[in-house]
């Protein structure tokens, strides 16, 4: 380990990376807008490739709220790693996370377990696989013309989007380790 940050720095860097947070959170309402326009005016002109790939908007959010998270853990290892002497939640934290989280995933799938665990992300990620099945879904429901050809777009289209972004939410922990890995100096 290098060094502690004084008292006044760690607080600076933690409030930074709080703002830095919501600055980042705040674009999902945006694109959650942005989706609803794109599905009402699929709607309004029944288009069902257009209500279909509707959700679309809300897989670049979360994406985005991923990569960013990827983005932060340097900042966050570094506050868990370096903290000042004393209580730290960063750096206490660090020390039963991983053990929390195998306890509570228990005997599920890893897969399953990642997902399960609340993040941002997989909250955004789960609402916008329900968004997408009802998007995909309203054409056939509502008697679209080429309804048939909008599922065939729509869902492998939501599929790919949802492996994407599980995907690089997947990499968090093994990044988390590895920034805290180097900030340790091993």
């Amino acid at each position: 380990m290098v060094g502690q940050l004084s008292q006044d720095e760690y607080k600076n860097l933690s409030d930074q990376k709080a703002a830095d947070w919501r600055s980042i959170s705040e674009v999902n309402p945006t694109l959650f807008g942005v989706a609803g326009a794109i599905f009402a005016a699929g709607v309004a002109q029944r288009q069902p490739e257009v209500v279909a790939l509707s959700p679309l908007p809300l897989y670049l959010g979360v994406w985005h709220m991923v990569r960013h998270a990827r983005l932060q853990l340097q900042m966050i290892t570094y506050l868990a790693t370096h903290a000042p002497a004393g209580p730290s939640w960063e750096r206490d934290v660090v020390a039963v996370r991983d053990r929390f989280w195998a306890e509570a995933a228990g005997k599920k799938p890893a897969w399953l377990a990642e997902l399960m665990r609340p993040s941002a992300w997989n909250t955004w990620l789960i609402i916008t696989g329900v968004v997408s099945a009802i998007a995909i879904s309203l054409p056939v429901l509502a008697g679209y013309p080429n309804c048939l050809r909008a599922i065939s777009i729509g869902a492998p289209v939501t599929f790919i989007a949802t492996v994407i972004v599980f995907c690089q939410s997947r990499r968090i922990q093994p990044d988390r380790e590895r920034w805290t890995r180097l900030w340790e100096g091993d």
